[in-house]
């Protein structure tokens, strides 16, 4: 409830008889208070509590009377109450020596009421109330009264004030709306025709003579035949002074002028927009005519005045396929100054495999292309010379199977997952730690080479680490900057993000809950029980620490292994922990930032 303000204001009306001096004094004062509330508003027609003390010698001197009250605010927050006739507490208000005086009198009041008196205040009486302080003395005489004073006269009239200023005049009001337009008067009579005017001169083009006539400007005037531009309706001829060929929109005759193309260099050729198939320029870069081939979506060279395009290609044949390494010869013509060999994992070679370019001149040469992954790639030919590039060679398509048991050679490019650029060789073993048989890499990913030992603190053992379900591996350092902190989603490692599938390619991925928990218990055999037992075993799981989710700092490196499996409870993802005391599968933040190893379905 709200504290109230009670604006107590008293009023003491000393009822002073004139009656002789054996009347006795009534024995009571009127008191008058004013009530608000504590946003200062009137508290109005609302039974309020009043406790009033009386008391001697100073503000906190002894009570002589104290009563209670209750009473009523009126429209005006007023109360009103007569000290000496409410509910006697201690003491009679006839009993007070007001002769002994000073005295103060105390109120105490309850807004709601009651008798919970909330606030008090205390005033000195001043002056004792003459009836009241008489009554405790000796009674004097009472005088005569007084003969009444003769009534004052009237005073004079004052003189009327003079007339003020006449005020300005006020603006002039706004106009009217116009009035309606009256009607349109009748129309006047037409007035006589005027005289014919005379002839104008004949204009310069007159009607044609012959079918196919056209205008030309010869200089002077307009002229108008058929020698310079024959326009035939379905076709047009240029100089042909007859009808053109029936086979022709545009036929072109004279033997004292050439035809010539829109002349323009490669970059004008490359902007523009959506060739037509077909379309025809002259390349002054390259100073050789050119097609579009719409299929292919390439410029072809058909004619150049500055040199010779490299001539066609002759055989092709892939030699030998062994391990990751392709061969092939190729025989073509001698007229190129370089040749290029493209190496794609897609027929259409727009996913180009780098690093195959430059290889050496000559009619026949071998190519060698080595350190592949397994896969389908795809390969061909192109010449060049200074006046441009060849026609491609026919496709070879060659597929690379893995064979796990040796090396699988990853080329790692800096992005979005790696977070740097570097080739590795992953060592790779075939085994059924994990329940079934699979193909495992036997270093984390990213690392440079196998750990040497359980406890080695090296960055080319450790590799890479991750957060759970995030494509973006880290370096210590970290690199790239660190950024998140936290992780709250409910998901399992997604597909789509897993840096095994994406980095080594289709049918590896990051191992289950289940599969690490069954290469801990290490079937048939006793488990793991502690770095040591997970090194020795065929996998080389080795201490490579982890990255706090607070700022990517790395710690427990040589001291415990912790590896990501690609389920998750709640905000915290299953991994694999190792220390010098013991080997589980526990769960932990998603933020953290973990090695991975991969295996192979």
């Amino acid at each position: 409830m709200k504290n109230l303000i009670i604006i107590l204001v008293l009023t003491f009306r000393f009822q002073l008889l004139t009656f002789n001096s054996f009347a006795q004094a009534p024995q009571k004062m009127s008191y008058q208070a004013v009530i608000r509330n504590s946003s200062n508003a009137l508290i109005v027609s609302t039974a309020v509590g009043i406790k009033i003390s009386i008391l001697q010698g100073s503000s906190s001197g002894t009570p002589v009377f104290v009563e209670t009250h209750t009473t009523s605010t009126n429209a005006n927050g007023l109360a009103s109450l007569e000290i000496g006739a409410g509910a006697p507490v201690a003491g009679t208000f006839a009993g007070i020596n007001w002769a002994a005086g000073p005295y103060f009198i105390k109120t105490e009041t309850d807004p709601t009421g009651g008798t919970n008196y909330t606030i008090a205040g205390t005033n000195q009486l001043i002056s004792v109330p003459y009836a009241l302080y008489s009554a405790n003395g000796t009674a004097g005489a009472v005088g005569p009264t007084g003969a009444a004073g003769a009534d004052g006269t009237n005073g004079i009239n004052g003189t009327n004030g003079s007339t003020g200023a006449t005020g300005t005049n006020g603006t002039d009001g706004s106009n009217g709306a116009i009035g309606a337009t009256g009607a349109a008067g009748i129309d006047g009579i037409n007035g006589s025709i005027g005289a014919t005017g005379t002839t104008g001169t004949t204009g310069l083009l007159s009607a044609g003579t012959a079918i196919g006539n056209t205008t030309y400007w010869n200089g002077s005037q307009w002229v108008l035949n058929s020698n310079n531009i024959y326009n035939a309706g379905a076709s047009v001829g240029i100089n042909t002074g007859a009808t053109p060929a029936a086979s022709a929109y545009l036929d072109i005759s004279g033997t004292a002028k050439g035809f010539l193309p829109p002349r323009m260099t490669t970059a004008q050729r490359n902007a523009i927009v959506s060739p037509a198939e077909a379309l025809l320029i002259y390349n002054t870069t390259t100073q050789c005519y050119e097609g579009y081939n719409a299929t292919t979506s390439a410029w072809v060279a058909f004619g150049c005045i500055g040199c010779q395009l490299p001539g066609a290609f002759g055989t092709y044949a892939a030699s030998s396929i062994a391990g990751t390494s392709f061969f092939a010869n190729w025989t073509i013509c001698a007229d190129a100054s370089a040749y290029f060999l493209d190496v794609a994992t897609d027929s259409g070679f727009t996913s180009f495999v780098a690093g195959y370019n430059n290889f050496n001149v000559g009619n026949v040469f071998t190519s060698s292309v080595t350190g592949l992954a397994y896969g389908t790639y795809y390969y061909r030919v192109r010449a060049i010379n200074a006046c441009g590039t060849s026609a491609n060679s026919g496709t070879i398509t060659v597929t690379i199977n893995f064979t796990c048991g040796g090396t699988l050679p990853i080329t790692h490019t800096v992005g979005a997952l790696a977070p740097e650029s570097k080739s590795v060789n992953y060592g790779t073993v075939t085994t059924s730690l994990s329940g079934a048989s699979k193909c495992w890499i036997t270093q984390n990913l990213g690392s440079t080479n196998q750990a040497s030992s359980a406890t080695d603190t090296t960055d080319a053992a450790a590799g890479w680490y991750w957060q759970f379900n995030r494509k973006q591996g880290y370096k210590v350092g970290p690199t790239p900057a660190w950024t998140i902190t936290s992780i709250t989603e409910t998901s399992d490692w997604l597909a789509a993000n897993d840096p095994c599938t994406i980095e080594l390619g289709t049918g590896w991925r990051i191992p289950t809950q289940t599969e690490w928990t069954k290469a801990d218990a290490n079937e048939p055999n006793a488990s793991w029980d502690n770095y040591t037992d997970a090194y020795n075993s065929v996998l080389k799981l080795h201490a490579a620490g982890y990255l706090t989710n607070t700022n990517g700092a790395q710690g427990n490196r040589g001291d415990a292994g912790f590896y990501w499996s690609s389920a998750q409870i709640g905000p915290n993802g299953w991994n694999l922990v190792f220390s010098s005391g013991g080997s589980y599968v526990p769960n932990n933040p998603k933020a953290e930032g973990f090695p991975l190893r991969c295996l192979r379905d």
